[in-house]
């Protein structure tokens, strides 16, 4: 398993230990969950473009990144939509067609979502993201 570098992961990668408890909600153990692969990344030098090649490899990514079953299941999470995010997918599936504009601001044509974002071009469109400061979990 390598990072997309030139030096493997094996031997580099400290395990990690997982807080569990079964008293805690889902959505308390998906955020803790979350936020152990978070971790595990961080310390392994790993960016949201490795992710997918880790879930090619998900057993042996959870066993050199030290995660716990939650771990597990929240890579396999990220990484589907890690993957659905880069490849348009999550876009093409609303088959939104945005208002293209010019420097100045104006209409010049309109798009399919996905072909805007991809390629960069100006548009309306705003993203608001409420995030909770105790899990930093969005909201949305």
């Amino acid at each position: 398993l390598k990072s997309g570098r030139s030096k493997p992961l094996s031997g580099r990668l400290p395990a990690m230990v997982a807080s569990g408890s079964n008293s805690l909600s889902r959505a308390e153990r998906q955020a803790r969950a979350e936020q152990e692969v978070r971790n595990a990344l961080d310390q392994a030098g790993l960016k949201s473009k490795d992710i997918p090649a880790l879930r090619q490899q998900r057993d042996l990514a959870a066993r050199h990144l030290g995660l716990s079953p939650d771990g597990v299941a929240a890579l396999e999470r990220l990484a589907a939509a890690t993957e659905a995010q880069a490849d348009g997918r999550e876009e093409a599936l609303l088959g939104q067609r945005l208002d293209v504009l010019n420097c100045e601001g104006e209409i010049i044509m309109d798009r399919p979502r996905v072909d805007v974002h991809r390629e960069g071009l100006w548009h309306r469109v705003i993203h608001i993201w409420a995030i909770c400061p105790d899990t930093n979990r969005v909201l949305l």
